[in-house]
């Protein structure tokens, strides 16, 4: 119950991950990546490398649960774990 509530708040309050450029993904990458289980192999950075313009605006969308975005900065990944 608590994953879905956290999804809806996250959803409804549009604080997904935005990376204006390939700079800012990747220096994203580079410091919230390094020394995860799912470093070599990410859905996550890849959807939003895949979608990342397309589904911003979009409330509905999943992407807003995984990176979340709070005072205009891109936080940490919710899916790392630690190698």
């Amino acid at each position: 119950m608590v994953c879905w509530v956290a999804c809806w708040v996250a959803a409804e309050r549009k604080d997904m991950a935005y990376f204006s450029n390939g700079s800012e993904g990747l220096d994203w990458q580079e410091e919230n990546c390094t020394g995860c289980v799912h470093e070599d192999d990410c859905a996550i950075i890849h959807a939003h490398c895949i979608h990342n313009y397309s589904e911003c605006n979009d409330s509905a969308s999943i992407l807003h649960v995984f990176i979340p975005y709070d005072d205009c900065v891109n936080g940490e990944c919710r899916m790392r774990i630690e190698k």
